[in-house]
């Protein structure tokens, strides 16, 4: 098993590996998170850790802080909604569902997984937060209905393909 404990992968892990235009879904049940999203501002401090190239080809300064290029922003839909509740608005290469599933009932996280297999479109990507395949001790906790509905990338333990 890789190392889980490592930093969680970020929108750039999936960006560079998703070469070919796309949308991407961002969604929240809270719309504070969906606003500051969408606002995409971001402190020096926060992308500290950023490796130079990213930095050129993804960022760009904004007044005293830094946000995603245009082109960027503009293949991200953000949308209000509950997983497994809400149906997305559309279908998309990327979802990220980072550090929820923890907090789901069993039922809960096997009507999400099947929402989101539906979501994204053929050799669509799934990204799960490293929180929600360990527990408090490290021990693999991943989700059943992930291992049903997508399979775990061989590059990164968070990024999970569509079957």
């Amino acid at each position: 098993m890789r190392d889980r404990a490592k930093r969680p992968t970020r929108w750039r892990s999936c960006w560079n590996a998703k070469t070919s235009p796309g949308q991407v879904l961002a969604s929240d049940a809270d719309p504070a998170a969906v606003k500051y999203a969408r606002d995409a501002r971001y402190t020096k401090a926060q992308i500290l850790d950023t490796e130079d190239i990213d930095l050129v080809r993804w960022i760009t300064r904004d007044g005293p802080g830094f946000q995603p290029v245009r082109a960027v922003r503009q293949r991200v839909m953000f949308s209000v909604a509950t997983l497994g509740v809400d149906t997305p608005p559309l279908r998309c290469d990327v979802v990220f569902a980072r550090n929820m599933w923890r907090h789901m009932t069993p039922r809960k996280q096997e009507l999400a997984a099947a929402q989101l297999a539906d979501t994204l479109r053929p050799g669509g990507l799934l990204v799960v937060g490293g929180a929600d395949l360990l527990d408090a001790q490290l021990r693999d906790t991943t989700p059943p209905a992930l291992t049903e509905h997508f399979r775990q990338s061989a590059a990164h333990d968070c990024i999970w393909h569509t079957r």
